[in-house]
């Protein structure tokens, strides 16, 4: 059996899978970023000028006064508002206002489509950038090219507090045959709207009495983590924090992340029982409990895992994350999978929790019908050292992006490396984003079957990745393998290093 070592000098040969030396799949030159800062130079968008520049063939794009520099410098900043709704980073949004001497309403700040700012965060479902453009005295009823306010784009993208926000703003929505603004509750939409849970979220109500023995185990920053008995089992318990009950952006972040978990159910996502409210009216997402903690515990605690548990684990990952992404008709993608939102039980079946960054793709007209187009989502979420490159190129991205974070969490499972060791994870993420860097599988790392998964998993183009489906049948003859051997639970000595 293939044994993982520590303590490797790189001068092992290396099967082809990575060069110790070169990252894998590297391109012969570096990619040119996706999106670049305002007053970074960037290559010429053409050799012809227009007024304002020479006609010797040099470029003007970058030079201040011109024609082209202006129409190039108005381009980006709007692509770069509307990505920043679209992510919902407030902070960043008013940084890039502030360095190009604007404000909000000094113009619409529309794409091609004649979407604005506003629109954006609607649909992605942006609260807290929402409300600061609504404060900040955006218009609220500009029409796209589609007739669409930015309430319908709410209401289409079943963002139920965004609509109740908007609403009580005087948001409307046009009237498909007279053109009209109307009131929401007298438009074509008053049937699909709803600005509240669902009906059935009481059928999911715990009363508070029922727990006893609550204790605090952890907390975050927008909420604790408790443990309690309720009916003779041991729960978990999430609940906002005091500070923020009253927060309406915290507030629709959680209601999203209960809206999510009340829908999914597999023997690999962590369980939902239902929520209960504090007798301070503190609402409370109840769960199972996780026996195990989390595969980030056990990475850090540089625990010894057989191949026979590592196999399995992942396994266990590829199937649940198969249930999400095969949803109908409503995929799941998770956009935060990480080593510390992949919970154990105390038997270590591993199970998908933390659901706050997933998206739900709906039905709309710019989002593909199909779970191998793309979907236009948001961009830096999750967490850097597992965050795929199209994410961080700020591109079109859809499930193919939990394939690249599981497999550097697979990576780890199998070699006891930590992906990018040493690294800054944002330097790291960025290198593998422009210059295709990856991980290096030296031999004795891992068993080249698992090593060939894993470079095709992470893959910088994103066709060539294995969907969950494929990855199950390729890892379900490995992990049986693996149990067969009696002698599976005795693997080398381990190095795991984790910051």
């Amino acid at each position: 059996m293939t044994q993982r070592r520590s303590g490797d000098d790189g001068s092992g040969s290396v099967p082809r899978i990575a060069d110790p030396n070169l990252p894998v799949g590297a391109s012969p030159g570096a990619r040119a970023p996706y999106r670049v800062d305002l007053d970074e130079p960037e290559g010429a968008e053409g050799t012809n000028n227009t007024a304002g520049g020479s006609t010797s063939g040099e470029d003007t794009t970058n030079k201040p006064g011109t024609d082209r520099f202006i129409q190039y410098s108005q381009r980006h900043l709007v692509s770069e508002l509307l990505f920043c709704c679209s992510t919902g980073n407030l902070k960043r949004l008013k940084r890039v206002l502030e360095r190009a001497n604007r404000t909000i309403t000094s113009e619409p700040f529309a794409d091609y489509d004649n979407r604005t700012p506003l629109h954006v965060a609607a649909s992605e479902g942006s609260f807290a950038v929402a409300d600061w453009l609504v404060k900040s005295g955006v218009s609220l009823n500009m029409i796209d090219r589609w007739g669409s306010t930015p309430l319908e784009s709410a209401v289409y993208g079943n963002h139920s507090d965004l609509v109740k926000m908007l609403v009580k703003n005087g948001a409307k929505i046009k009237d498909r045959v007279s053109g009209t603004l109307l009131p929401l509750e007298e438009s074509h939409l008053a049937g699909a709207a709803h600005t509240s849970l669902p009906a059935d979220t009481m059928a999911w109500e715990i009363p508070d009495g029922e727990f006893s023995n609550v204790e605090e185990i952890g907390a975050g920053a927008f909420g604790v983590v408790y443990t309690g008995m309720w009916r003779g089992t041991k729960v978990c318990l999430k609940q906002l924090h005091k500070h923020l009950n009253a927060d309406e952006v915290a507030q629709a972040e959680f209601r999203l992340e209960l809206k999510i978990m009340q829908q999914l159910h597999h023997p690999h996502i962590v369980q939902f029982l239902g929520t209960t409210t504090s007798t301070e009216g503190l609402t409370s997402i109840v769960s199972e409990f996780m026996g195990g903690g989390s595969l980030e515990q056990v990475f850090r605690n540089e625990e010894l895992l057989s191949l026979k548990l590592a196999t399995q684990m992942a396994l266990d990952c590829a199937r649940g994350m198969a249930y999400l992404h095969g949803r109908s008709p409503l995929p799941v993608i998770h956009r935060d999978l990480k080593p510390g939102n992949l919970m154990l039980t105390t038997n270590r079946t591993l199970k998908i929790g933390d659901f706050g960054l997933s998206k739900t793709l709906s039905v709309r007209n710019k989002l593909p019908q199909e779970m191998s187009q793309a979907f236009n989502m948001t961009g830096e979420t999750g967490s850097y050292r597992y965050m795929a490159p199209e994410v961080f190129r700020h591109e079109f991205y859809g499930p193919a992006v939990d394939v690249y974070a599981a497999s550097m969490i697979y990576y780890q499972l199998f070699s006891f490396q930590q992906p990018f060791s040493g690294r800054n994870p944002v330097d790291a993420c960025r290198a593998a984003s422009l210059e295709n860097l990856r991980p290096v599988i030296r031999e004795g790392y891992m068993p080249p079957d698992l090593a060939a998964l894993v470079t095709r998993m992470w893959d910088p183009i994103v066709k060539k990745r294995p969907d969950f489906t494929e990855i199950i049948q390729i890892l379900t003859p490995v992990a049986a393998r693996y149990a067969a051997q009696p002698d599976a639970s005795a693997a080398g000595p381990a190095c795991c290093v984790v910051q």
